[in-house]
């Protein structure tokens, strides 16, 4: 009997290590979903909005090259953001409005291999692996590559997930923003999320809203543009402080490039400017309030094709 007992420990315990093999999970699959949570601290208390990628069946064909499309937003009101597509362990990345793919993730990385990746069409940065490990997410083991913000939830990667600190890359820091993520579905299952309501929220719609923003009061306030996602135009609201003497909005690029400002110095109180989509490119972009020379808020504002 106790021979037939060990006997079924020992298999069992056959199993359980085989079921905890390490095998490549692949980023690009049909039904991933990505939810990032962007914390504004300009606010008091600091205020909060959900982005909502969706990786989708319809693919579209480049240079003999076909990606997987993803979109932006929740399912009632989705905006095509780009696409992917996956080769030896490598993820390219075609934007919304472009031809040109870019490489965006190398999981075939070693420790103290140098990963460069474009900012933009002029500048490009890169980071070293400094640390490879496993973790357990979704019931599989995957590669887990620190990039030297922190093996957890800053500037890393995670294999089938991508980067834990915003969907693509890094952004330029120029706001008082803090991004992370939120979570990953795969196969209509929630896989992975952050362990703190800080952060976690599951029914989130992609498109921006805040939670626990403060009403104005008479200081400068910076609102969010609408309608979001636009395709044509959209309006910007702002209200203004009396004591204010000089104002502008800008609107940047995801890397932090000042495209566009509309000066606000004529207006007191409540205001609001026009964007039209014929000045910008389809894509995401960042908007900021400054007053006096001091930046009062940021959000972002998608422009669909």
């Amino acid at each position: 009997m106790k021979k037939e007992i060990s006997l079924i420990f020992f298999m069992l315990s056959i199993f359980i290590l085989q079921g905890q093999e390490y095998s490549y999970i692949p980023y690009v699959q049909v039904g991933n979903v990505w939810s990032y949570c962007t914390i504004d601290r300009s606010f008091e208390p600091p205020s909060k909005f959900y982005e909502r990628y969706t990786m989708i069946e319809d693919t579209i064909c480049l240079d003999s090259n076909c990606y997987n499309k993803v979109f932006y937003g929740c399912p009632s009101n989705q905006s095509y953001y780009g696409a992917f597509r996956e080769q030896d362990k490598k993820v390219y990345f075609v934007a919304n409005g472009s031809s040109t793919e870019k490489l965006v993730y190398d999981f075939s990385l070693n420790v103290g291999d140098i990963f460069v990746y474009s900012v933009d069409e002029y500048r490009t940065e890169q980071r070293t692996v400094l640390d490879i490990d496993t973790i357990e997410i979704g019931g599989t083991l995957r590669k887990r590559f620190d990039f030297g913000g922190g093996i957890d939830w800053d500037w890393g990667w995670i294999e089938g997930i991508g980067n834990t600190y915003n969907f693509i890359e890094p952004e330029a820091q120029i706001i008082e923003y803090v991004h992370r993520l939120n979570y990953k579905k795969e196969n209509g299952e929630l896989i992975v999320y952050h362990d703190s309501a800080t952060w976690f929220r599951e029914n989130d719609c992609g498109n921006v809203g805040t939670d626990n923003a403060v009403p104005y009061d008479g200081t400068n306030t910076l609102f969010q543009n609408t309608p979001n996602p636009f395709n044509q135009s959209t309006m910007i609201k702002y209200q203004l402080s009396h004591n204010a003497t000089n104002a502008k909005i800008c609107i940047y690029n995801l890397t932090g490039k000042q495209l566009q400002c509309y000066n606000l110095t004529a207006t007191k109180g409540e205001g609001a400017i026009e964007v039209r989509a014929s000045s910008l490119q389809s894509g995401m972009y960042l908007y900021s309030l400054i007053v006096d020379d001091k930046l009062i808020s940021t959000k972002r504002m998608v422009l669909t094709e």
